[in-house]
Parts: C-alpha cells; structure tokens; sequence
C-alpha cells in the first residue's frame, strides 16, 4: 500500500520521529479499518490518526459531476482532498500533503523547519 510507503519512508529519514504527524484523509467507513492496518506495520508511538473526509463528499461529488473518463478512478472524491486541507485542518498553521505515490528521501521535519 502506497500509504506505508510514505509513512514509513518518512520515518526512516527523521532524525526525530517525534517531530512527524500523519494525518490521513479517507472516509468514515475506511478509517478504522485503514488505521489498524497502519499501525501493524508501523513504529508503536508513532503520531497517527485519520480524518474522515465524509463532510466534504456531497461538495466534491457535486463538483465531478458525471464519469466521462474511462479512467473511473480519477473520478474518486479523495483525490481531490488536498485542495480542501485547509477547511479539514483549519487550525494547522503548515501542511505537507504527501501522496500515496511518494517515498521520502530526507528528513522532512527539519526541512519544514528550515522554511520558516
């Protein structure tokens, strides 16, 4: 699964896994599942949680309208999350959106902290 990649790409390159939060959008139905299996293959301690997306569908799926692609898996509203993390974390003041096709090569949060 994409998702472990990323985590744990990101893991393995920080200096301090302390440092890292990893907030997944999926829907309601998927996130205990999606966050079980997370945790089985990841470092206990690890910050981790999932955020249902589940509000934000009606809008997202009013948007895409019909499924004209043959391509039936870009018509997925969770792809079209990242343009709505601002209203699903209002309160964060940074966000790194990494996608599921992603492997990290540094050590993101001192990256982050090098950008102030």
């Amino acid at each position: 699964e994409g998702t472990l990649v990323v985590i744990n790409s990101a893991v393995k390159h920080a200096a301090d896994q302390s440092r890292l939060c990893f907030r997944l959008v999926t829907t309601g139905a998927d996130r205990l599942p999606l966050l079980a299996k997370l945790r089985s293959f990841l470092p206990q301690g690890l910050d981790l949680d999932a955020v249902e997306f589940d509000p934000w569908l009606p809008r997202v799926l009013q948007l895409l309208g019909g499924s004209s692609s043959l391509r039936a898996e870009l018509f997925s509203a969770l792809n079209f999350a990242a343009f709505y993390l601002h209203e699903v974390f209002p309160e964060s003041k940074r966000i790194l959106y990494l996608d599921t096709d992603v492997v990290v090569l540094a050590d993101v949060a001192a990256e982050l902290a090098s950008r102030r």
